[in-house]
């Protein structure tokens, strides 16, 4: 009789052990695994801000600001030329997925100013980190232009660079909207 009133005994006690063994593994578990998404959701986070080119830092920002003097040296140099700009691109070539990007600069008088050295540094506003420079040439007296691997529309910022010597130095900077169509943009 004594092992038929243990064995009851026993099998009585078993389900609420057991009922609470198992409520504090669940709960413990909820807990840990709470803890786990957080640091899952903190690591994706962090890969996010890290990992993506469109949250970038323009190339060499920092150093222009600390040189803020000079760069207001060479704009006013470039002003006081009186050279004026302005930018004409096409559509994307579906071969070669680049589009052709001219420049045609002028002088106080309206003439063409021909024979110098040009170069252009681009990039893509959703992608700042991706900076390009490159150099273009002279078509014609005052027309520069190349083939720019600017396939993406949307808005680019381009630094414009045109030198005859050097007394006459010339840069002009300006966002362009590269949109469905080819478009004319004009730069001061």
């Amino acid at each position: 009789m004594d092992q038929r009133n243990h064995q009851s005994h026993t099998a009585s006690e078993d389900p609420e052990k057991s009922w609470a063994t198992r409520s504090a593994w669940l709960w413990g578990t909820v807990v840990v695994a709470f803890l786990i998404l957080q640091l899952v959701i903190g690591g994706l986070a962090f890969n996010l801000a890290t990992g993506d080119p469109s949250v970038a830092v323009v190339p060499d920002y920092h150093e222009r600001a600390l040189n803020w003097d000079d760069e207001l040296a060479r704009r006013k140099r470039s002003d006081q030329l009186g050279w004026k700009s302005a930018v004409r691109w096409g559509d994307t070539s579906s071969e070669t997925n680049r589009r052709e990007l001219a420049i045609d600069v002028v002088d106080s008088d309206g003439n063409p100013v021909g024979g110098g050295e040009a170069s252009l540094r681009f990039y893509h506003h959703a992608r700042g980190v991706d900076v390009t420079t490159t150099t273009l040439q002279e078509l014609s007296p005052g027309k520069y232009a190349a083939e720019l691997p600017m396939a993406k529309q949307g808005l680019w910022e381009i630094e414009f660079s045109l030198s005859r010597g050097q007394d006459e130095a010339y840069w002009c900077q300006q966002t362009i909207n590269i949109g469905d169509e080819p478009v004319v943009g004009a730069a001061e």
